[in-house]
């Protein structure tokens, strides 16, 4: 029997099958409602937090390579040893300057 808050009425007589009736109505309630709340809870636990995610990202991000100017030389055709060589240690630095 679902909770009913008009019983008992006024002045009637007690009768213990409808008080028990009522709060097994309004335990049942509670219940539910416990279970309800316990499951959000155990979801929002389940969200990885702020702090974590945000240190997720920073360590997975692209790191700043300001400091690295553009190199405007152009490259012989066939290019030299020396234009490779400078070619490989500006994108050596390039990398580095990506991890850290």
């Amino acid at each position: 029997m679902p909770f009913d808050p008009n019983l008992p009425e006024n002045n009637s007589p007690i009768s213990a099958a409808e008080l028990r009736a009522q709060f097994t109505s309004l335990k049942t309630s509670i219940d539910g409602l416990t279970a309800t709340v316990a499951a959000q809870a155990a979801q929002i636990a389940a969200l990885p937090n702020v702090t974590a995610v945000t240190a997720l990202i920073a360590s997975n991000a692209a790191k700043n390579v300001d400091s690295l100017v553009e190199d405007g030389t152009a490259f012989d055709d066939p290019p030299t040893q020396g234009q490779l060589e400078d070619f490989q240690a500006a994108f050596n630095q390039l990398i580095t300057g990506l991890h850290s």
